[in-house]
């Protein structure tokens, strides 16, 4: 539209100036305003090619972080509260879980996969840095994951009174990667989470069940879902005349 308009305005000023002027003073003018013609008809196409990329990135972000959010939510079947699109004041969280292995906080990212590389879309994390295929070596997503993992770790021993551990975990929907040292975040394919929780449940220390309960209820109003809350059930113990506080999930959900 903006391109018809200015070609028309043209249009009308070189009608003009043909019927006005005459000579040299024509032909400047005429280059003149071919050039300005052609310099402005390359900056918007250039600027529509931008944002057509742009907007395709944020959809593929988008599906990336939905395929990522179903393949999470199947691990309400083995013992996880999952939990999408935490707000907090300078960003979200994509994911956080909480189950037997703990509490982890998931930062999704999308990089496109060539076709010429579909069948190798591996790429292999030593403990700092990402290497891919190409041979490009970048931190893609790293600081961010960990950045998110230390609100949420802040936010939990704010609200629960005491320090709780949160691991960082960076998610490449679509590639294999190969984590040769342990690094600060840990990074894979959301298809290897199941493997690597109950990697952490076998080999690791097992959180109670009633402190899941409480996180939950934290997770639970940071994702928006303010129906979603726990009751504090006091249980009266005997032998002791002392009260011991359990928490117990209103919903299913929970």
């Amino acid at each position: 539209m903006y391109i018809g308009v200015w070609v028309t305005v043209q249009i009308i000023a070189y009608t003009f100036l043909t019927a006005m002027l005459r000579g040299a003073i024509l032909s400047y003018l005429v280059a003149a305003v071919s050039v300005v013609t052609v310099s402005f008809t390359i900056w918007y196409l250039v600027k529509t090619a931008l944002q057509i990329a742009k907007r395709k990135q944020s959809s593929d972000s988008y599906f990336a972080e939905r395929m990522t959010g179903d393949q999470l939510s199947t691990l309400i079947l083995d013992g996880y509260r999952v939990f999408h699109d935490l707000q907090f004041d300078r960003f979200n969280i994509d994911h956080a879980i909480v189950g037997p292995a703990g509490v982890f906080a998931f930062e999704t990212k999308h990089k496109r996969i060539r076709k010429s590389l579909a069948e190798i879309a591996k790429a292999t994390f030593d403990g700092t840095k990402l290497k891919w295929p190409n041979g490009k070596v970048n931190e893609l997503g790293i600081q961010d994951a960990f950045d998110r993992s230390i609100t949420l770790k802040q936010y939990l021993g704010n609200a629960l009174g005491g320090s709780m551990d949160v691991q960082p975990v960076l998610l490449f929907p679509g590639w294999n990667v190969e984590s040769k040292e342990k690094g600060r975040v840990d990074i894979m394919n959301p298809k290897q989470v199941l493997s690597y929780l109950k990697g952490i449940e076998k080999y690791g220390e097992v959180i109670a069940e009633n402190l899941i309960n409480r996180v939950s209820r934290h997770l639970a109003e940071k994702a928006g879902f303010p129906g979603e809350k726990t009751e504090v059930v006091e249980v009266e113990e005997t032998e002791s005349q002392t009260k011991a506080t359990t928490f117990a999930p209103v919903q299913a959900g929970l």
